[in-house]
């Protein structure tokens, strides 16, 4: 059964992309089963090996399993080691990397991991029949992805500004700087040359340039992504341009994934349609959202994440 597949970076409006084709008819949606700080199983799966793994022959047998699981539909309900699992992990989800785990009292070090050992993989509810995935942390594995799985998929690119501002706002630093793949080379080019064979780009700035960092790493990430989805032949839809006009660019995407337009996809667009109050909350109001960079950089913030991102010209 072909299954669906919606990518992006964290932060590029991915989940509001992802929810609508998920309001087609027998779509059984699952956001992030690869997300450490969601899913005990993806803890474990990917302890040591990071939130943006790079696929390697060790990492494979891991990511495979759990994969093969999201892309399949759950017939049954969770087990009840499942439940506990996850209970056991949720309260402590945020120390689920190893150098963190180790300030957690014994005590909670040791519900951490029992719960990442009873964790099960995630899987689509049973509510549907074909199974539509989200991912925000695959920009390094998704040629691995594409080509062992069969599925459609779509990419979600955002234009540096607001990507880099929205990042900002949360309060994130540059997302590689603990990833043990980077952490092992003095040049981050080394490590995704594999995924970017043509592409030329400028050494990573000083990690204590913080704000020039943290816009040339999620340059190196969006450009992976890109590169992939184009090898694999996959619809790209540019977050800003999906605000501008989301139902004509919907329409595209669900017809790119052999969706049939529903009634419910009308009414979720419209609903969500407006601002909303959640840090996380899909209700935007889409049309202000192409300039909300505006409101979040100062000039010389602009102009520093400009001088950094045209460096990337092929991944927003």
């Amino acid at each position: 059964m072909l299954s669906r597949l919606v990518l992006g970076l964290p932060r590029s409006g991915s989940t509001w992309v992802a929810q609508m084709p998920a309001q087609a008819d027998a779509i059984a949606y699952l956001p992030e089963p690869d997300n450490p700080f969601i899913w005990g199983h993806a803890a474990r799966v990917k302890w040591g090996l990071g939130a943006y793994p790079v696929v390697t022959a060790a990492a494979q047998d891991g990511l495979e399993r759990l994969w093969t699981r999201a892309f399949t539909v759950n017939e049954h309900a969770p087990t009840f080691v499942g439940r506990l699992g996850r209970r056991l992990y949720w309260p402590h989800r945020h120390s689920a990397t190893q150098p963190r785990s180790r300030i957690l009292p014994r005590s909670k070090q040791a519900m951490l991991a029992l719960g990442l050992t009873l964790a099960e993989p995630a899987s689509p509810p049973r509510s549907g029949q074909r199974p539509l995935v989200k991912t925000v942390m695959a920009p390094f594995c998704t040629d691995w992805l594409l080509q062992r799985f069969p599925v459609a998929a779509v990419g979600v690119r955002k234009q540096p500004l607001n990507l880099v501002a929205s990042w900002m706002q949360r309060g994130w630093g540059p997302p590689l700087a603990d990833e043990p793949a980077f952490a092992c080379s003095h040049d981050p080019r080394e490590v995704v040359g594999p995924l970017l064979p043509k592409m030329e780009f400028p050494p990573a700035p000083d990690p204590h340039e913080t704000l020039r960092r943290l816009t040339w790493e999620l340059g190196l990430m969006a450009a992976c992504l890109s590169a992939a989805l184009d090898r694999a032949g996959s619809m790209q839809l540019q977050h800003e341009r999906l605000c501008i006009d989301p139902e004509e660019g919907f329409r595209v995407a669900y017809d790119h994934l052999g969706l049939g337009w529903t009634e419910a996809a009308e009414k979720f667009l419209r609903s969500a349609d407006r601002q909303g109050s959640a840090p996380y909350d899909v209700r935007r109001q889409a049309s202000a959202e192409v300039d909300r960079w505006r409101t979040r950089l100062s000039r010389e913030e602009v102009r520093i994440i400009r001088s950094v991102s045209d460096n990337f010209p092929d991944a927003w």
